[in-house]
């Protein structure tokens, strides 16, 4: 059997966070089967202008289906994504005869499937969390949200599902996904790596941010349920008592410039720094050294950035929304504040940024929960190759 693994994704790069591409649990795929000795073939849309490619590897074959023209909610959007990736990777496939086929995200496993069906070999879909939850009874509501219906739905040998507290798993298990097929993962962190950060060379000086500057930190999406919005109110509330401390948010994404105008009429200039989106490693040194990491999602908060800012030790403010509160414990190892209540919100940074003692006992409890508790890289690995073996699917280690 081949040893090359065919994986179909909606996003055009798996290694940029620009345009919505990018998750660090898609990356750490990529790399757990390189390193056992796969080649890939992944199909992908056309990368718009100006945003990172996959890395210049041999063993990654990328394969390109134009512009990307999916309309996510629309049920011929849907179909004609799915006819578009199948297609593609039929032609492919029958050339290279993959040994398994991935599909990331909703909108790529039905395609997966169908090509695994057309070719006799094991499929897999992953579903990097959902916002199915809150569907959930409201009939109309689930339609709305067919893809991610039927991507729990659809028959593949496996269903990956992240565990950052959208509830994945109560989703598969009221929509009567057989509990066999599903396999219900954290990401893995590198605890020690998050530590070194946290100690390493400043973040301050790679941003030109001032060197004697307090840093209150965002990083995600800039998308409206990311909730980034919620950050800029509440810093606004926090600066006068604190004109030494800086929020930085990095990231892109649709709310950007919205984010912007906001940020002009409630901070001072030299309060808020946009740094765009960073590499994985930047990204990192710049959580591990904040003051305060703030994370206010609608669905979650148990996102990797969180995950990373627990490991390095930093105080975190979070709002209790999804199961988030399975991660953190208000009081314990982060503030919970209850979601768009920007007063809470701010009340909490200020008490961070305050009282020392209080911030050293919750980043303490989080870097010995990280430590004790977390999934790390090479177990994360373990568990994919495990997954794959369980399949017939041929791996060395």
């Amino acid at each position: 059997m081949s040893k090359t693994a065919l994986v179909l994704s909606p996003w055009p790069s798996l290694w940029s966070m620009k345009a919505g591409a990018g998750t660090p649990m898609a990356v750490d795929l990529f790399e757990t089967l390189l390193d056992d000795g796969f080649e890939i073939d992944v199909v992908v849309p056309e990368a718009p202008a100006g945003h990172d490619a996959f890395p210049d590897d041999r063993r990654i074959h990328v394969h390109r289906i134009g512009t990307s023209r999916i309309l996510p909610g629309r049920l011929l959007g849907s179909a004609v994504t799915t006819w578009r990736f199948t297609r593609r990777s039929l032609a492919i496939a029958r050339r290279r005869r993959p040994a398994v086929v991935y599909g990331l995200s909703a909108l790529a496993i039905p395609a997966a499937m169908l090509t695994s069906l057309a070719l006799g070999r094991p499929s897999i879909g992953v579903l990097y969390g959902t916002f199915f939850y809150p569907t959930l009874g409201h009939p109309l509501q689930m339609l709305r949200r067919h893809e991610e219906l039927i991507a729990f739905k659809l028959p593949v040998d496996r269903l990956v599902i992240l565990n950052d507290g959208t509830r994945g798993d109560e989703v598969a298990e009221r929509l009567r996904v057989p509990a066999s097929r599903v396999r219900f993962w954290m990401h893995g962190v590198d605890v020690e790596e998050c530590s070194t950060a946290r100690a390493g060379e400043s973040i301050r000086d790679h941003l030109g941010l001032p060197a004697d500057s307090r840093l209150v930190v965002s990083t995600s999406r800039l998308v409206g349920w990311k909730r980034v919005e919620d950050v800029v109110s509440a810093f606004g509330r926090v600066v006068p008592a604190h004109p030494d401390t800086i929020l930085v948010i990095s990231g892109s994404g649709p709310e950007e410039s919205k984010l912007k105008r906001l940020a002009s009429r409630v901070l001072p200039k030299e309060n808020i720094a946009f740094v765009g989106a960073l590499s994985r490693e930047v990204n990192l040194r710049l959580i591990a050294q904040a003051d305060v990491f703030c994370s206010f999602s609608d669905f979650s908060n148990v996102g990797y950035a969180l995950l990373e800012a627990l490991a390095a030790g930093v105080p975190v403010v979070a709002t209790n929304t999804g199961a988030t509160a399975t991660m953190v414990t208000d009081g314990a190892n982060a503030l919970l504040v209850a979601p768009r209540d920007t007063t809470a919100a701010s009340q909490a940074i200020a008490r961070l940024l305050d009282d020392a003692e209080e911030s050293k006992h919750l980043a303490d409890n989080a870097r010995e929960r990280a430590r004790k508790e977390f999934l790390r890289p090479h177990e994360r690995a373990r568990l994919e190759l495990d997954l794959l073996r369980e399949l017939g699917v041929p791996v060395s280690t």
